[in-house]
C-alpha cells in the first residue's frame, strides 16, 4: 500500500507493464520529458527512447503509427495531451483501430491504449476542456475507461494495457493531483466491466464515473446530513462506473433508481455492432418520481455532477466562443439601413450621429493572460471600468483572461489582435516577441538591474521606438504596464550559482531566448503555457518556473512544491496596452482620447500594484512568501556576476537578432538612468 496521486498511480501501472512485457511502448508529445502532468515521469530514463518515444506535433501521425505498431504485435500507449486533440486523429481511432478486428475476421487486433485527458480545468481554453466519453462509447469496437481515483487509475490502466482491443482511456485533468492509497496487489480484485460501490445506502442509486464520483459522494453526504429523503442515515448508494462503452451513460442528471447508491465506475464493456447503452441494473426500492432524484442534486448544488459526458459544463468564455458571432453584424446592418432611410428622408444631422454610433460594437473583447487576482488582470479591470464610465457606456470592454480568445496559446495573441479576433489586449512583450523580434530586448539576460533601468527603457526613446514597431505591424499601442521582474523558483534546492541549475526541469515561456538562457545554465527547459504550468508543477513533471513574485503569491505556487525562490532579477516583463487598428479607427476622436488616457492611467495603476511590497530593505512581499515556509535566496553582487558571465553568449547572440542599434540604445539608457 502506498500513497500516490492520480498521475503517479498511472505512471506506476505503466512502469510495471513495461517491465513485465517488452511489447509495451509509449509514444506522444513530451512523454520523454515525463508528460505535462508527470504521468510518464522517469520512464524514458528507465526504458530508453526506443520504448518511450517523443513524437512531432501531429496527432493523426501519432495515432496512425500506434495502430500500425499494434497490428504488428506491440502494445502502444498513446498520449494525446488532451481529448480535444484526438479530433485530429478520429479517422485512425474510429475507422481503423476500432474496425480492424471486425474487418479482418478477428485475425488482426489493435491492442492500443489512447490516453485522452478530459474535462474543464482552471485556465484552460474551450479546445482543451471537453469530455467525449459519450461519443466514444457509441463507437463499435472501442473500449472506454474513465478512472475516478488513484487506485482506479492504477488498476484500469493496467487492465487497458492487457486488453486485446483499442481502449480510449480518459483521465480527468482536475484529478491529476488527487492523493489516495493505492494497493498494488489489488488490481485484479474487481475485474473491468463491473461497477464499484463507492457508498452504500437505501433510497437512491447514483451511477457516475471519473471526477463526478467525488461530487456525487459529496451530494450523498449532504443529503444524508439534511435528511433529504426522510431517513436518518445512508440515503445514497454510490456506484462508480469505470466504463466500458459507457454502460449506464444516459441523459442529463441521470440516476439509476433504487437503494441510494453512488456508483463509481471501473467497468469495461466492449461496444460491438448494433449495441446501444444498456440500462444499469436496478436494485432495492424504485423511486417513482423524477423529482425524488432531482432533490438530491439540488441539495448538493450539483445538478451537473452527473451531466451527460458528451456535454461538458460550459464556462462563460466557452459560451462566448460557441455563441453566434453574427449578432453584432446583424445589429450593424440594421443600423446602417436605418441611417440610409433617414438620410433619404433628409434627416442628415440625425443620420450623421447614428452613423458614428453604428460603428460601435455592443462589446469589445480584452485579452489578458491572467485574471483579476493578479496585478496584470487588475490593470485590465481598471481600464475597462474607466472607459465605460468616461464614455457613458458607449464603449463596453469585457476582459477574457487565460488568453481564452486564442485557446490559451499566448504566442498567438498578437496575431489575433492584428486579425481582429481580439479587439484590445494587455500583453507581455515576451508573448509577442515571436512576431516582433525587437521586443526581445527586455528578455536579454541581466540587461536591467532595477526598476529605474526598466523605466528608462519603457518611458524613453527605446519605448517610443518599440511603439513605432507595433504601430507598423497594424496594432495601436497606448500605454505601458508591468508584470514585474522574473524570479526563479523550484522544488529541489537553493539556487546560488549556475551549477545549481544543472539537470533541473523548468517551465519557461514561449520564446526561444528563454530556452537558450536556461540551457546555458545546464537546466532542462520546456516551453509551456501558464494553464499547463500549474498542474505540471503540482505533479512534479517540472521542478521549477520563473515569474514575478506577484504571480507566485496570487497563484499560491508554494502549494505546488515551489519552496525555493532565488531573487536574481535576470529579466523584466513589461506589458503593453493595445487596440486593434480597425476598432480604433471606428471610434470618434473624442473616444480615442478617452481610451488612450484611460490606458495610461490603468497602466500606472498596474505598475504601482505590481511593485507594491517589492522595494526596500525588507520588502513586505518577501515576508509574506517566507511566511509560507519558502526559502528566499538573495544573490550577492559576486553571485549575480557569475550568472551574467555564463549567459553572456546568449545575450550576444540575441542582440544581433534584435538589432544592434536598438540594443546599444537600450544599454545607453540603462547606463544613464537616474538611480
Amino acid at each position: 500500500m502506498a500513497t500516490l496521486n492520480y498521475a503517479q498511480a498511472a505512471c506506476l501501472a505503466l512502469r510495471e507493464a513495461m517491465r513485465n512485457d517488452p511489447r509495451v511502448v509509449a509514444l506522444g508529445e513530451d512523454v520523454g520529458r515525463g508528460g505535462i502532468f508527470g504521468q510518464y515521469a522517469g520512464l524514458q530514463q528507465d526504458f530508453g527512447a526506443d520504448r518511450v518515444i517523443d513524437t512531432p506535433i501531429s496527432e493523426s501521425t501519432i495515432m496512425g503509427a500506434a495502430v500500425g505498431m499494434a497490428l504488428a504485435g506491440l502494445r502502444p500507449v498513446v498520449e494525446m495531451r488532451v481529448a480535444d486533440f484526438a479530433m485530429c486523429a478520429m479517422d485512425e481511432i474510429v475507422n481503423q483501430a476500432a474496425k480492424a478486428r471486425y474487418m479482418f475476421g478477428g485475425q488482426g487486433r489493435v491492442p492500443l491504449v489512447a490516453r485522452l485527458p478530459i474535462g474543464v480545468w482552471t485556465g484552460s481554453a474551450a479546445q482543451h476542456s471537453q469530455s467525449f466519453e459519450a461519443w466514444f462509447a457509441h463507437v463499435p469496437g472501442l473500449v472506454v475507461m474513465a478512472p475516478a481515483t488513484p487506485q482506479d487509475n492504477h488498476d484500469l490502466l493496467a487492465a487497458a494495457i492487457r486488453c486485446g482491443d483499442p481502449v480510449v482511456y480518459m483521465e480527468h485533468k482536475e484529478l491529476w493531483g488527487l492523493q489516495g492509497e493505492v494497493d498494488m496487489a489489488a488490481s485484479a480484485a474487481l475485474p473491468p466491466g463491473r461497477a464499484r460501490i463507492a457508498r452504500s445506502g437505501s433510497d437512491v442509486t447514483l451511477v457516475t464515473w471519473s471526477r463526478a464520483l467525488h461530487t456525487s459522494l459529496e451530494a450523498a453526504e449532504l443529503a444524508a446530513a439534511q435528511g433529504t429523503f426522510g431517513r436518518g442515515a445512508g440515503p445514497a448508494h454510490a456506484v462508480a462506473l469505470g466504463s466500458r462503452g459507457g454502460a449506464g451513460l444516459g441523459g442529463q442528471d441521470r440516476a439509476a433508481a433504487g437503494g441510494a447508491r453512488v456508483g463509481a465506475g471501473r467497468g469495461l464493456r466492449r461496444r460491438s455492432r448494433g449495441h446501444g447503452c444498456r440500462e444499469p441494473r436496478r436494485s432495492g426500492k424504485t423511486i417513482g418520481r423524477p423529482a425524488d432524484t432531482r432533490r438530491l442534486f439540488q441539495a448538493s448544488r450539483g445538478r451537473s455532477a452527473l451531466r451527460c459526458a458528451g456535454h461538458p459544463r460550459k464556462t462563460p468564455r466557452a459560451r462566448r466562443l460557441s455563441g453566434p458571432p453574427t449578432d453584432q453584424r446583424e445589429n450593424h446592418m440594421k443600423r446602417r439601413t436605418m441611417i440610409a432611410a433617414l438620410a433619404a428622408a433628409g434627416v442628415l444631422s440625425a443620420g450623421s450621429a447614428l452613423a458614428q454610433q453604428a460603428k460601435y460594437q455592443n462589446e469589445y473583447r480584452l485579452s489578458t493572460v491572467v485574471g483579476s487576482a493578479f496585478p496584470w488582470g487588475k490593470g485590465g479591470e481598471k481600464w475597462a471600468e474607466l472607459v465605460k464610465q468616461r464614455t457613458n457606456g458607449r464603449i463596453n470592454i469585457k476582459m477574457y483572461p487565460g488568453v481564452s480568445l486564442v485557446a490559451g496559446d499566448q504566442t498567438r495573441e498578437f496575431t489575433a489582435i492584428r486579425q481582429g479576433v481580439i479587439d484590445l489586449a494587455i500583453g507581455s512583450t515576451i508573448n509577442w516577441s515571436p512576431q516582433l523580434k525587437q521586443l526581445n530586448v527586455f528578455s536579454l539576460p541581466f540587461l536591467m538591474p532595477d526598476y529605474a533601468a526598466l523605466d528608462a527603457l519603457t518611458q524613453g526613446e527605446v519605448g517610443k521606438d518599440l511603439f513605432k514597431v507595433i504601430e507598423k505591424a497594424g496594432v495601436v499601442p497606448l500605454a505601458w504596464g508591468e508584470n514585474g521582474f522574473r524570479e526563479v523558483t523550484n522544488s529541489k534546492r537553493e539556487l546560488r550559482k549556475p551549477e545549481d541549475f544543472k539537470g533541473l526541469k523548468f517551465r519557461v515561456v514561449g520564446s526561444p531566448l528563454y530556452l537558450d538562457t536556461f540551457t546555458a545554465l545546464g537546466a532542462n527547459p520546456t516551453q509551456m503555457s501558464w494553464a499547463d504550468a500549474q498542474p505540471a508543477l503540482a505533479s512534479g513533471a517540472v521542478d521549477g518556473q520563473e515569474n514575478p513574485l506577484t504571480i507566485f503569491t496570487a497563484a499560491k505556487l508554494h502549494t505546488v512544491g515551489q519552496k525555493n525562490v532565488t531573487m536574481w532579477g535576470y529579466v523584466a516583463d513589461p506589458l503593453i496596452f493595445v487596440v486593434n487598428k480597425e476598432v480604433w479607427e471606428s471610434w470618434s476622436k473624442a473616444d480615442q482620447k478617452i481610451v488612450r488616457e484611460a490606458a495610461i492611467e490603468a497602466g500606472k495603476y498596474n505598475i504601482g500594484i505590481a511593485r507594491e511590497g517589492m522595494t526596500g530593505d525588507s520588502p513586505a512581499t518577501h515576508k509574506t512568501i517566507e511566511g509560507y515556509g519558502v526559502k528566499i535566496v538573495k544573490l550577492s553582487p559576486q553571485e549575480r556576476a557569475a550568472f551574467v558571465k555564463v549567459t553572456r553568449p546568449v545575450y550576444d547572440k540575441w542582440a544581433r537578432q534584435i538589432g544592434p542599434d536598438l540594443v546599444k540604445k537600450a544599454e545607453a539608457a540603462v547606463a544613464a538612468r537616474k538611480k
